[in-house]
């Protein structure tokens, strides 16, 4: 159910929104979580939720090291560090629209522009009851960028999304479950792994290699990575962890993605044509909201063929007007109604 009919369909009971509301995050939360197990298969089950502790940083029985120290880079987790949830933004991205809504057409402080979501979620268990839960919102981009300003626009809708999700997952009664993985020092470094692999890497990846599969793509990609960040070998890891994390990665708090990192007693040659990977990490920008992207708040007028369709809060919908729908720079959404003939009108 389009997100700004639930009202209309409700009669605004504000006890039957908030289920609904609930039910239209998790049904697109689900879609994300496939496409991030789809992207590797070592991606977090349903059932677990993607937490991290120093159990992590031993080999699993593949010999995949999930959490490892990286002298560039600081603690990463590679579960965390998938491209699958960065690779369905990119995609609304590249398409300059998002699959599930046809509003049209949109402006940003009078400039074209074109609508995308972005969120993410976890899955696991609170006693008996399993579920997934997370955030998603919408965003808008403006439509004359570019690719320089396309992606650090991305990079800042990829940013808002994690915080906006390790606030949610801190909060009751979410916690209860996700214990001290809100905001863990490793979160946003590596959730900046997986929006670099897939803006950056992975695309370049497969334009070298065209008859490379994905499965192959993002192996490389995380190979690479771990390369260029300057992997460290697992006992090397454990002791910086042991020292620097004494009561866990994830009872002490980092809100920036900026790596941390720490004094090492390895030093991994990194190889000269990875070098640019790291710097090109490293030196990652992220626009600012209310430049070339604002995240929408309240809800989206949707549309179907061309017409926008508000509901009036009666559980039918009002009247159907053709419109232009403008958003300011914080993000509210102001329509303007167009004749059949000639130019838009306020």
């Amino acid at each position: 159910m389009p997100v700004n009919s639930i009202g209309a369909f409700a009669g605004f009971n504000p006890v039957l929104i908030a289920a609904l509301k609930f039910v239209d995050v998790m049904a697109t939360q689900k879609q994300g979580t496939i496409q991030q197990q789809a992207a590797n298969p070592r991606a977090v089950a349903p059932g677990r939720l993607p937490m991290t502790d120093s159990g992590d940083l031993a080999p699993d029985k593949d010999g995949w090291r999930r959490l490892s120290y990286t002298v560039n880079g600081g603690f990463i987790d590679w579960g965390h560090g998938l491209p699958g949830s960065a690779a369905g933004l990119k995609q609304d991205i590249d398409n300059k629209r998002n699959s599930d809504l046809t509003v049209e057409p949109i402006t940003l402080n009078g400039q074209p522009a074109y609508i995308v979501e972005y969120g993410q979620s976890q899955s696991g268990s609170l006693g008996p009851f399993h579920n997934t839960n997370g955030t998603h919102d919408y965003y808008v981009i403006r439509g004359d960028l570019s690719e320089q300003q396309v992606r650090e626009a991305a990079f800042g809708i990829y940013l808002d999304g994690s915080n906006a999700f390790e606030k949610h997952q801190g909060s009751f009664p979410w916690s209860l479950r996700s214990g001290g993985s809100s905001f863990s020092y490793e979160d946003l470094t590596s959730n900046a792994v997986g929006f670099y692999r897939a803006f950056v890497l992975e695309p370049e990846l497969r334009n070298a290699n065209p008859t490379w599969s994905d499965s192959q793509i993002h192996q490389e990609s995380e190979n690479i990575m771990r390369s260029a960040l300057g992997e460290v070998s697992v006992d090397e890891s454990k002791r910086i962890y042991d020292q620097q994390f004494p009561d866990g990665i994830g009872n002490q708090k980092k809100h920036d993605w900026h790596p941390g990192t720490f004094q090492s007693n390895e030093s991994p040659a990194i190889p000269v044509e990875y070098q640019r990977y790291s710097d090109e990490f490293l030196n990652m920008t992220a626009a600012a909201e209310g430049t070339t992207w604002v995240r929408v708040r309240g809800d989206i007028p949707y549309t179907d063929h061309g017409w926008i369709f508000l509901g009036n809060g009666e559980g039918k919908p009002a009247t159907e007007v053709p419109v232009t729908v403008d958003f300011d720079s914080s993000g509210k959404a102001h329509l303007k109604q167009r004749p059949l003939f000639g130019p838009y009108e306020v």
